[in-house]
């Protein structure tokens, strides 16, 4: 019922989930035409309309696996063939399905392959079950578990088997699941094993007890017939009697056939190894065994039962009896037989065509994977030529800033020189000018000649002179932003300071600029360090790389 109600409450959720996202987009739908924005009312029409195809489409696939479950618990125990054909043509839609019908997917793919004895696909899918189970909380998860011990015992490895048999109980307690005596016995069979009797008593002692707390009839008959077994094993005969004694009569009130032919054989076989043999009763109840067990089909019984009497008609040299039984017990063993075979060619068919199938996909997994590999390649091999391609165009940006870096500094060599030049023309020009005008005025005066001396000593030292106004506006039309940044770095520095930081950022040596001010090296030079302190500069920095990134 817990499981139940988590289910309807996921759906619920689910459906309503959807519910809300169609509601959305019908919602933007009808706004969208108010507004006439048709552009968004196609955009809307669009996802409705591939919305509402995924939905039904899921709800359809969803439907037609649940159709096949049905079928399979139809047709399972008369066709396992197409059982398992079904199982194949629902696994399809494994990754379509919510939580709560794979998880039904994969208890009967597990179910199928045990009664295949198939093992390993058995153990994969009831672990995938129990996977889903845990991560919804749901209580079905203890059946799991005891399912999956069954399949551990199955393939001997009982200490697996004993550990998810015994978390099995645990849950099996805490909700009150019925037929817990089925796993109390199993638990007990791997201590028969070992010939724990003591404990093996324990355990069906347990199971007594638990399965009378649930008024469990069925969990009654087990563990009284299981005790009476194990006493009887003990050699403790009327203990045993008495234990399947309480069996019979649970047994008979219920109408609980097959326990009840188990049991008149059991009861039976007491009666037959007593020290002192009670033949008339372990013969009477080993007919009513056999009849029982005829008249229901139980053919396991019917051959014990058939068994025993052949021994004891035997022993007793009533062979005529004897041999009623042992042509019956003939007739049991062919039909066995048989159906062993049948089912044994069955396995090695369904197991053959398995092969194939494992073959098929193998193959095409080797396919996938030489695609995969063919794709990786292609994908590295594009990667390479696109890493190439940037590499070029990286190369091709590096030799144009190059490039670029050599014009610039071709055209500030330039720039420096045609400074350079220009100063030097003005600065000739000036004394051709000053020249000129006296020259002009000598031409009117008498006795010429000192002023003519005194002028050729002008020229001479006049070729140090230069109009520093000149200068500056040549260089500011060569370096325009050069002052403004140097002046709103350091507002503090003079014109003097001005002026020589123009001739540093042109590159010119302290004795250039002594020949084109008039000043002496050691002035410049002082002047220069002067510069150095305002500007902050390091001892091992240089001023004139300094101002030439400015």
């Amino acid at each position: 019922m817990k499981k139940r109600k988590a289910l309807i409450t996921k759906s619920y959720k689910r459906k309503k989930r959807y519910f809300k996202i169609f509601h959305y987009i019908i919602n933007r739908l009808f706004i969208s035409v108010l507004r006439l924005d048709f552009k968004r009312v196609f955009y809307c029409a669009c996802c409705l309309l591939s919305g509402t195809f995924l939905f039904s489409q899921n709800t359809a696939e969803t439907k037609k696996v649940v159709s096949i479950l049905k079928e399979i618990r139809i047709v399972q125990n008369n066709d396992e063939e197409k059982a398992l054909n079904l199982l194949n043509e629902a696994l399809v839609y494994e990754k379509k399905l919510p939580d709560s019908l794979l998880i039904k997917l994969y208890d009967t793919a597990g179910e199928l392959y045990l009664f295949r004895e198939i093992y390993d696909q058995a153990l994969n899918y009831y672990h995938s079950e129990l996977l889903l189970q845990k991560k919804i909380k749901s209580t079905d998860q203890y059946i799991t578990l005891k399912n999956i011990g069954n399949v551990y015992y199955n393939v001997g490895k009982d200490s697996m088997a004993k550990k998810y048999w015994t978390e099995a109980i645990a849950g099996y307690k805490k909700y009150g699941f019925p037929k817990i005596y089925i796993l109390y016995n199993n638990l007990a069979i791997l201590e028969e094993k070992a010939e724990n009797y003591d404990a093996v008593k324990k355990i069906y002692g347990d199971a007594l007890a638990s399965s009378t707390k649930m008024n469990d009839h069925k969990g009654k008959i087990m563990a009284y017939q299981n005790l009476g077994i194990v006493s009887f094993k003990q050699k403790e005969f009327k203990e045993a009697l008495n234990f399947f004694f309480h069996a019979k009569k649970i047994a008979a009130q219920f109408n609980e056939y097959d326990d009840l032919a188990g049991l008149f054989y059991n009861l039976g076989c007491v009666h037959y190894n007593f020290p002192v043999k009670n033949k008339d009763s372990a013969e009477y109840y080993m007919k009513q065994s056999f009849l029982l067990s005829k008249k229901y089909h139980y053919l396991a019984i019917q051959k014990s039962s058939s068994e025993a009497l052949i021994q004891q008609y035997e022993d007793e040299r009533k062979y005529e009896r004897a041999n009623f039984y042992l042509h019956h017990l003939a007739k049991l063993n062919e039909e066995e037989l048989n159906r062993a075979t049948d089912k044994q060619i069955s396995r090695v068919e369904f197991k053959y065509k398995q092969m194939l199938k494992q073959e098929v996909l193998i193959s095409d997994q080797k396919t996938k994977k030489w695609i995969y590999f063919i794709s990786f390649f292609i994908l590295i091999a594009g990667c390479i030529i696109l890493f190439l391609i940037y590499k070029l165009q990286k190369i091709k940006l590096i030799k144009t800033g190059l490039e670029n870096q050599l014009l610039l500094k071709k055209l500030d060599e330039r720039n420096r020189e045609i400074t350079k030049k220009s100063i030097e023309v003005l600065h000739t020009n000036e004394i051709l000018d000053v020249t000129k005008r006296k020259l002009t005025d000598l031409k009117e005066m008498p006795g010429s000649k000192p002023q003519i001396t005194s002028i050729l000593n002008e020229i001479k030292t006049s070729q140090k002179v230069l109009n520093l106004e000149e200068f500056e506006k040549i260089f500011t039309d060569t370096h325009k932003d050069f002052y403004k940044k140097l002046i709103e770095l350091y507002p503090h520095l003079s014109r003097t300071d001005l002026k020589l930081s123009a001739f540093l950022r042109l590159n010119l040596s302290t004795k250039d600029i002594s020949a084109i001010t008039g000043q002496s090296q050691n002035s410049i030079n002082i002047a220069r360090h002067r510069l150095r302190k305002k500007l902050n500069l390091k001892e091992d920095e240089n001023i004139i790389n300094y101002l030439i990134r400015m």
